[in-house]
């Protein structure tokens, strides 16, 4: 989390692969974190939802529907 903060306060704004690949490790305060911070479209969401679900972080996926996952 600190270096996710860090490239947000360095002025980083992409972070589609950090949300999907938190998710994927079950990184559930990265992604929260970042859904505060930056404004993501639902494919985003949807791929996040995918990759936590085929690691079985059931709280990532819980979020991610909640989030509006759809797929």
């Amino acid at each position: 989390l600190n270096v996710v903060k860090l490239m947000i306060d360095k002025g980083a704004t992409r972070f589609k692969s950090a949300i999907v690949t938190a998710a994927w490790g079950g990184h559930l305060d990265i992604i929260k974190f970042l859904l505060e911070k930056v404004d993501v479209d639902l494919n985003v969401i949807n791929e996040a939802f995918i990759e936590s679900a085929r690691k079985g972080h059931k709280s990532v996926v819980e979020f991610m529907i909640d989030k509006g996952a759809t797929d």
